[in-house]
C-alpha cells in the first residue's frame, strides 16, 4: 500500500509507517452498525489523499508473437 498526499499542487507518495494508516480515531466508529446508522464514513487519525493497493505480482505488456 501507497498513501499518496497532496499539498500545493504537488503528490507525494509515501510508503513509511502505513501500519499508522487507515486506524479509526475512535474504536467505536469501525462499527458497521454505527457507520449506518450515522450515514457518515470513518473518520481516521492519519488521512492521505489517496491510497494505492496493489496484488499480486506486476505484469508487464508483452508483445504477442
Amino acid at each position: 500500500m501507497t498513501a499518496v498526499h497532496h499539498q500545493g499542487g504537488s503528490y507525494r507518495l509515501d510508503t513509511a509507517s502505513l501500519d499508522s494508516c487507515l486506524i479509526p480515531k475512535r474504536a467505536s466508529a469501525a462499527d458497521p452498525d454505527e457507520i449506518r446508522r450515522q450515514g457518515r464514513g470513518v473518520a481516521y487519525a492519519r488521512t492521505a489523499f489517496a491510497y494505492v493497493f496493489t496484488a499480486g505480482k506486476a505484469r508487464t505488456n508483452k508483445a504477442r508473437q
